[in-house]
């Protein structure tokens, strides 16, 4: 039989949001749950196949509910800023994914199911609504099931049986006896479910047994006498209206491939790398081709200047005090701050001029340079100068190399791996590379390229001066287009 799907999308958003750590983009908004919607609904597509689907919204307005009771879901907290800026994005990728979006001013999603699933029984279509509100539950029938996706389970008329002992048309009378905390219907207050679950079983209806409340005993006759119109109340606010005034019907929700150029424009908008590959067909060679033009592009965007004698150096420790502010990088031989030995230093104070100061090149023919004690000495008043502000990735790990060689280094200001983070957590790496790449646009050497891998792998000291010079002021200047991007 052909399936239509009825997906309550409010409640997917929400689940993302939750349960998706932050997820920004590069001007810093956050898509966590545009990111989790979007897979979600992908997932659904491709494990119930169904031949329709319609994506289902509230209308961020008042409903009719509460028209009819001012104080409906009136204790609900104000939703997050960041999940209230990626409901209209929710929706925009529903519609990029070519799906049919319908939410109606002054009705909840539940009532558009509801109108679309008594509509398309009409014409005897297999319906589906996916949602985890336990309130939709009431629309189980012979052809209408409730999928609660997360926990992986079909409520059939059999499972309502099972899972509460009553019809599935008696939840919505078990239900306003219960009342609900989360949208603020009354209920009875002092019946639970199990007690509901009784009384519905032996009255039928909540007006039946009102009407015959005379019939029980004790505490229960009591709260059904004094609290029955709540109970009545409760059911008109819980019970799903099935005559919305919809401008469209079901057969418009009709699955159809997707617009690919609408498609990769929201993906790009919401910088979804991961689903452009999946999901474009060509796009993966397109992106190597862009990333290989991003490095020809960004190669040699500065100048390097590799200083080989003390007078040179102070010049720079000059032009630096002038400045107040440096990028600073450390080339050592280990990853390990407490055993690492220091090879050069590479310098930047404006993103279009690089200096290297090796120190500890010890390759055959290397070139004769100022030794580490002088250096150290010339700069040590620029390294424990707090005025001077210092920007760095991963900064810690040159300030550990510098502790090791009788330096305080003070002025720490910026830090671009840790801004990285801030921005984006959930991103994959953080390193200066990525990071370079990602957001500046700067394509850079990796240090496999410089020092070999392997049992041929080589430490930094045996590397060509002019090589390491090229590498090291890279890291300098990235630092800076980086502090453009990440600083505010």
């Amino acid at each position: 039989m052909t399936k239509l799907y009825l997906i309550d999308a409010n409640a997917y958003v929400h689940r993302a949001y939750h349960a998706l750590p932050p997820l920004t983009n590069s001007k810093g908004e956050m898509v966590n749950a545009v990111y989790g919607f979007t897979r979600m609904i992908l997932k659904l597509l491709k494990q119930g196949k169904p031949e329709y689907a319609i994506v289902c919204f509230d209308f961020p307005a008042p409903t009719f509910r509460h028209k009819k009771y001012a104080e409906y879901k009136a204790n609900r907290k104000e939703i997050d800023d960041a999940l209230k800026h990626q409901m209209p994005l929710a929706r925009e990728s529903a519609n990029a994914l070519n799906l049919l979006v319908v939410e109606k001013e002054g009705y909840e999603a539940d009532d558009i199911i509801a109108t679309l699933a008594s509509q398309a029984r009409k014409d005897k279509m297999e319906v589906v609504v996916i949602s985890g509100d336990k309130d939709v539950r009431q629309l189980v029938d012979d052809g209408i099931t409730v999928w609660d996706e997360a926990k992986n389970t079909l409520y059939d008329e059999n499972k309502v049986v099972e899972k509460y002992g009553l019809e599935p048309k008696q939840l919505v009378d078990m239900f306003a006896l219960m009342g609900d905390v989360s949208d603020n219907v009354p209920g009875i207050k002092g019946i639970g479910e199990k007690t509901a679950t009784k009384l519905i079983k032996e009255f039928g209806s909540v007006e039946n047994l009102i009407k015959n409340y005379s019939k029980l005993e004790g505490r229960v006759k009591v709260l059904i006498e004094e609290n029955g119109k709540d109970a009545e109340k409760s059911k008109d606010l819980i019970r799903l209206h099935y005559n919305v005034p919809l401008e469209i019907n079901w057969r418009q929700g009709e699955i159809k491939p997707f617009d690919n150029e609408k498609l990769e424009k929201f993906l790009q908008k919401m910088e979804f790398k991961s689903l452009i590959k999946e999901l474009i067909p060509g796009s993966s060679e397109k992106m190597e081709k862009e990333e290989a033009a991003f490095r020809e592009s960004g190669k040699k965007k500065y100048k390097t200047n590799i200083i080989y004698t003390e007078k040179e150096l102070i010049e720079l420790s000059e032009k630096v005090v002038k400045s107040g502010l440096v990028s600073l990088d450390l080339e050592t031989t280990s990853t390990d701050p407490h055993k690492a030995q220091i090879v050069g230093f590479s310098f930047a104070i404006t993103a279009d001029e690089a200096y290297y100061l090796p120190v500890g090149h010890t390759y055959s023919g290397a070139s004769k340079q100022v030794s580490l004690e002088t250096s150290l000495s010339i700069l040590k008043d620029i390294f424990e100068d707090v005025k001077i502000k210092k920007y760095g990735q991963n900064i810690k790990y040159d300030m550990l190399v510098l502790k090791q060689a009788g330096i305080e280094l003070d002025g720490i200001y910026f830090d671009s791996m840790v801004a990285s983070y801030c921005i984006n957590p959930s991103r994959s790496s953080h390193g200066l590379k990525n990071i370079a790449l990602d957001y500046a646009n700067f394509p850079m050497t990796a240090i496999g390229e410089l020092i070999g891998k392997g049992a041929k792998q080589i430490t930094m000291a045996q590397v060509e001066i002019e090589k390491a010079a090229d590498y090291a002021c890279a890291d300098a200047v990235a630092v800076l287009m980086l502090k453009e991007k990440f600083e505010a």
